[in-house]
């Protein structure tokens, strides 16, 4: 495909603009942009003058173009979401939960943290994820905000609509109250921009429904933080000698409390913020083993390898009493890709919220399907 567009000079700025629009199968496609100067007939510009100015910049090319789906209806300004790969063939397989912790350690003496505070869990739970299992996937861009929370409370068809939630249960008028209140407050206190907590795991996945999405699963929260088997970091924004301390909120200690929805260098390479600190984020996969599970060891193979993956694919995960909430928090003693709890369903903490996630194949069927104004591709160079 080869499209044509003109500048326009902004004088405000002084700088030249355009915009492209491409449909959703250019997902995942290379692109490249080259500059060329035409005179006032249309003619590419010949003297070597007037073609210097554009040689630094011929060819500029942008790696990645990606869909990003956008929540429709009236409420939040949408969350925009980030394009996560799966690991292709060319990556190799994925290891989740990591590798022995001489191989890790050397890692997290590299990026700055403090290897006691980082491998006091086993890696008995250690999978590997073969070429191709972990399929492309999206996650938003930031952790969902108090303000965006409160507008799928007061909307007539979100907190108290029952199609919002798995068991067409929906919270008590009492509970809304509540959460009206305290985040109307929050709101109020200039908290804008900070992310909503003390929200159960039903409340988070009723939220989710909300704007037709979904949780992550603990899998996909971890290799989002890793940067898959291309990268293999220790914490989200691991990159170029850029350290740990000073760039993730975490370790507070006493008073602290959620801070801005981007923190220092607490950034993916994708745009994906505060993955490691701020706050810990609700994953959709369950903990469980019960008594009749707890010794089978292809049990449990299958329940890491599959069920930790797509959890949502599993009818036991709506019975399920504990999941796991991923990455550090404010609080925490730790901030890196290990960092993972397990939470009661019910459990309202002031240090844990959540972020969205979208299935790759799904977005870009629904950007087929959609009208524009629902999706828009955007480009990151990666």
């Amino acid at each position: 495909m080869k499209a044509e567009r003109e500048l326009e000079l902004d004088p405000a700025t002084g700088n030249w603009k355009s915009a492209f629009t491409f449909s959703s199968e250019w997902s995942g496609k290379r692109v490249s942009l080259l500059l060329e100067a035409r005179d006032n007939r249309g003619n590419p510009g010949r003297s070597a003058e007037q073609q210097r100015p554009l040689a630094s910049i011929a060819a500029k090319r942008f790696p990645v173009a990606k869909v990003v789906p956008v929540a429709s209806g009236g409420g939040p300004a949408p969350e925009s979401m980030r394009l996560v790969r799966g690991n292709a063939s060319e990556d190799g397989p994925y290891l989740f939960r990591g590798q022995p912790d001489a191989v890790e350690n050397r890692g997290f003496t590299r990026d700055g943290i403090s290897t006691p505070f980082s491998t006091g869990r086993l890696r008995a739970m250690s999978i590997e994820y073969r070429p191709g299992d972990i399929e492309d996937f999206y996650l938003d861009a930031h952790e969902v905000s108090i303000g965006q929370y409160l507008a799928f409370v007061q909307a007539s068809d979100g907190y108290g609509a029952p199609e919002c939630w798995p068991s067409r249960s929906p919270g008590s008028a009492d509970r809304r109250v509540e959460l009206t209140t305290r985040l109307e407050a929050a709101l109020q206190a200039g908290q804008t921009d900070v992310p909503v907590t003390g929200v159960d795991l039903l409340e988070a996945s009723a939220y989710a429904a909300w704007v037709s999405k979904r949780l992550p699963s603990v899998v996909e929260f971890e290799y989002a933080v890793r940067g898959g088997t291309r990268h293999y970091r220790s914490w989200s924004g691991a990159r170029n000698g850029l350290l740990l301390s000073g760039n993730v909120y975490f370790n507070a200690g006493a008073g602290g409390r959620p801070g801005k929805r981007e923190f220092g260098g607490d950034v993916t390479p994708e745009g994906i913020w505060c993955l490691s600190g701020n706050v810990a984020e609700w994953t959709a996969t369950p903990t469980y083993f019960d008594e009749a599970t707890a010794l089978d060891k292809l049990y449990q193979f299958t329940h890491f390898r599959i069920e930790s993956l797509r959890p949502w694919e599993s009818p036991k995960s709506s019975v399920a009493g504990q999941f796991y909430a991923g990455g550090g928090c404010f609080d925490s003693r730790s901030a890196d890709f290990f960092r993972i709890e397990e939470l009661a369903v019910g459990e309202r903490r002031a240090n844990v919220g959540f972020r969205c996630a979208l299935s790759g194949g799904e977005a870009e069927a629904r950007a087929r399907e959609a009208d524009p104004g629902r999706f828009r591709l955007e480009f990151a160079e990666q």
